[in-house]
């Protein structure tokens, strides 16, 4: 059969397949599929995958959502697994260094993980966002395609750590800080009694008090190792669009 040039019409395609049947009435049931999908095999293998075009800013941008993410979960990582580790590994250490210290590590976290977060969630988001404007500009269609969820679904867990730790990870760090107000109150009325001159910075608190903290604290390296899961996931669902 010579090769057909541009759309069948209705009427054309009737009449086709009408002598196919007159000239083959034995012909294999899959006849009319082989002659009615007239497509080329370019076009029909590129519908069934992911846009090929892109912008030029594509990889920029998904470098730099990755990078910001991957340093987002080292610095997660390492508040737990070095920070304080090393601070609960001090058996002798008292109850009011214990916190002094956690707050130290709390004040690196506070100011720096949800910067990060925030930017790496950002850059995610303006890339989705010229991917879709790309696409729709190069196929004429309006339905996103699975790259732009996908790219939206990596900075979506990129920002899910702040959610996270609005919800389980601040009421634990309430109860310290107030923990860690209470003991330096108290400190500050010895101090000014008539025994204030005996009062050290290391000051000794109950064994109850003591093993309480030291369980706040492992609960709440528990719980960080939880948040900086978040953001890896991100990491591996941007780096399988790469």
């Amino acid at each position: 059969m010579g090769m057909l040039q541009g759309t069948v019409g209705l009427v054309e395609l009737s009449e086709l397949m009408l002598g196919v049947e007159l000239a083959y009435p034995k012909r294999p049931k899959c006849a009319f599929i082989l002659v009615t999908d007239i497509r080329p095999y370019s076009v029909k293998r590129q519908s069934a995958s992911l846009p090929i075009m892109t912008h030029f800013l594509f990889r920029p941008l998904l470098v730099a959502s990755i990078t910001a993410a991957s340093v987002l979960t080292g610095n997660l990582f390492s508040l737990s697994y070095v920070s304080m580790r090393s601070i609960l590994g001090a058996t002798d250490a008292s109850e009011q260094i214990l916190l002094a210290m956690w707050h130290l590590v709390f004040i690196r976290g506070f100011y720096a993980c949800p910067t990060i977060g925030f930017f790496s969630s950002g850059i995610s988001a303006l890339n989705a966002a010229i991917t879709y404007g790309s696409e729709v500009y190069s196929t004429g269609s309006w339905s996103p395609s699975i790259r732009v969820y996908a790219i939206l679904l990596s900075g979506f867990f990129m920002f899910g750590m702040v959610p996270y730790t609005l919800k389980w990870i601040v009421p634990l760090e309430e109860v310290l800080l107030k923990k860690e107000k209470d003991l330096l109150m108290e400190r500050r009325d010895l101090l000014s009694s008539e025994e204030g001159g005996k009062v050290r910075w290391d000051m000794q608190s109950s064994r109850e008090s003591l093993t309480e903290t030291k369980n706040l604290l492992e609960q709440w390296v528990a719980l960080n190792y939880g948040r900086m899961v978040i953001p890896f996931v991100g990491v591996v669902i941007a780096w399988t669009i790469w």
